[in-house]
């Protein structure tokens, strides 16, 4: 039950986004992003031309996410995300996690999951590739695990209906990326057990 909007996004950067350096981070034209929201709105089977830029599609999907009424991570479970960094024990902060994944709504988990497996391929492109002689073949993202969970948490992670201290607000978003991290790192133990039940 992932939005259409999301996998046509998450398609068109498999193909032309894996090696933009700086992808989700860059800054695109306003006007563009504007266009091709209006376009995705007048109709939903849009198809991205080729030649939209690849930063201008990234940054639309953070938007869409950001724009969500209920964050992908859900508003009810925010600060129990959150509380999951103050356990010490790996495993039963895995545990934590994934019972809170569960507790999501199916879209909002499904749609976390295809986001996540996406957010592992352009992380994997994030170094550069040098040949045995020195040279650079290919230039990474610099996209990494790190990079990616800062720029996710205040989209994917966030309370719409709290308001905290500056000092409060700082912190909260230090586990909250941290929450994405892990979520990210642990993909696969954490939705695993839950494709076993389906």
């Amino acid at each position: 039950m992932v939005p259409i909007f999301v996998n046509n996004c998450i398609d068109y950067l498999e193909e032309n986004g894996l090696q933009q350096v700086g992808l989700f981070r860059v800054s695109t034209s306003k006007k563009r992003v504007k266009q091709l929201r209006e376009d995705f709105d007048k109709d939903i089977y849009f198809g991205i031309s080729v030649d939209t830029c690849p930063h201008d599609v990234a940054t639309l999907l953070k938007e869409f996410l950001r724009d969500l009424p209920e964050p992908l991570l859900c508003n009810t479970l925010y600060l129990t995300f959150l509380k999951t960094q103050r356990i010490r024990n790996r495993r039963l902060q895995l545990e934590a996690i994934s019972h809170l994944i569960r507790l999501l709504p199916i879209p909002h988990r499904d749609t976390l999951y295809v986001l996540l497996v996406f957010l592992a391929k352009v992380a994997a492109h994030s170094d550069d590739i040098w040949s045995t002689e020195g040279c650079c073949l290919t230039i990474g993202n610099k996209m990494d695990s790190n990079n990616l969970a800062t720029v996710f948490a205040p989209n994917i992670l966030r309370s719409t209906h709290l308001t905290f201290s500056r000092d409060k607000e700082q912190e909260n978003m230090s586990d909250a990326i941290n929450v994405v991290r892990f979520v990210k790192q642990n993909t696969c133990l954490l939705f695993l057990p839950l494709m076993r039940q389906a």
